[in-house]
């Protein structure tokens, strides 16, 4: 028994453009944007050859030529290449601008596509194959339909949630991974190219001729061969922090110079003029009492030394007598002074103690 398997292809920022109301057999959905060699579409019986530029309708059978490639852009901004030998159904392209709802329906009937879903606002796409129903909402894809009815999803960016229809998910969010639907719908897990089965009987550049040669509508491509064929998964993008939430890793200041030190020099307010006076005659005054001190000292021993060499004379004197002793008043003694025996209170005379 068979069993369907729904996709989800995860992707941010997703915005239809141009509102497409219930499309006709006969409308407009998009146009090619690259045609190399045989593309043409067919609608029932009418089957028209198509060049660059031309519209492409709802309901129509694309089919593309061996060697040839065609490239497709809906109205949505969707884009899509095909690649030699591969046929897709154009099924249903509804979309209601006002409620934000549409319905992208293809199906993949065999070969090669890469597919970059447009500016949508909660698309709904639906991707057929013959052994699953994949729902995708935004991000960017290779898909290959094998002869056998299985198909391989390989991830370039964005994510990818592929859930059956009993409820088994599996999720592929690494660039560079694959995903295999069985014929019966049974969804791989994730895995590298080195171990998806039946990779040696169909070969990388027949699978994902894309890979190999960019295509127009998606020319620098987020992986390169080299990456999804290595057994090591390919680095994840890094995203750019934003400023307000990054802590930049602070440098170790480098040590400053010391300053110098410069004592600053401390000035006295100016007297003033009253009060310079005042100083000036206090100096004076203090001049003038250190002189006369000075001169009050002199005098003072001057007359010390007088006094000091009168009474030395005297004693002198007094030893032998004399009229020295005389002049002065008398001298005590045991001789006397004075005439014969003048002087002093025991031999001298008292006449001559007046002096």
């Amino acid at each position: 028994m068979k069993h369907a398997a729904t996709f989800t292809f995860i992707a941010a920022g997703l915005m239809f453009g141009p509102a497409i109301a219930d499309a006709a057999p006969t409308q407009r959905i998009g146009s090619t944007v690259q045609i190399v060699n045989e593309v043409s579409a067919a609608y029932e019986q009418d089957r028209r050859d198509l060049t660059l530029g031309d519209e492409i309708h709802q309901d129509e059978l694309i089919e593309v030529g061996p060697d040839s490639i065609g490239e497709l852009e809906f109205a949505d901004e969707t884009k899509m290449a095909l690649g030699p030998g591969s046929q897709i159904l154009l099924d249903k392209f509804v979309y209601n601008g006002a409620k934000t709802k549409g319905d992208i329906a293809v199906e993949l009937v065999k070969g090669a596509f890469r597919f970059i879903t447009g500016v949508a606002a909660k698309p709904s796409y639906r991707i057929k194959t013959p052994g699953a129903a994949i729902t995708v909402r935004g991000t960017i894809f290779d898909v290959y339909v094998l002869t056998d009815n299985s198909a391989w999803f390989l991830l370039l960016e964005g994510g990818i949630t592929a859930c059956n229809d009993t409820g088994t998910c599996k999720d592929l969010s690494q660039p560079g991974s694959l995903l295999r639907v069985s014929p019966d719908g049974e969804v791989s897990d994730p895995m590298r190219w080195a171990l998806l089965p039946g990779r040696d009987e169909v070969g990388f550049a027949r699978a994902f001729p894309f890979m190999i040669n960019a295509p127009t509508i998606n020319p620098n491509p987020p992986l390169t061969r080299e990456a999804v064929l290595s057994d090591e998964p390919a680095p994840k993008k890094k995203s750019t922090p934003k400023k307000s939430k990054t802590k930049k890793a602070k440098k170790t200041p480098k040590p400053k110079p010391k300053k110098k030190v410069t004592q600053k020099k401390t000035y006295e307010p100016k007297a003033s003029k009253r009060t310079r006076k005042k100083v000036v005659k206090k100096r004076r005054k203090k001049s003038r009492e250190a002189r006369n001190s000075g001169a009050s000292d002199a005098a003072k021993a001057a007359i010390a030394i007088g006094i000091g060499i009168g009474i030395g004379k005297m004693i002198g004197k007094n030893k032998g007598g004399g009229k020295e002793c005389m002049r002065v008043g008398g001298c005590s003694g045991k001789g006397g002074g004075g005439y014969k025996g003048g002087g002093g209170r025991k031999g001298g005379h008292n006449d001559y103690m007046r002096y």
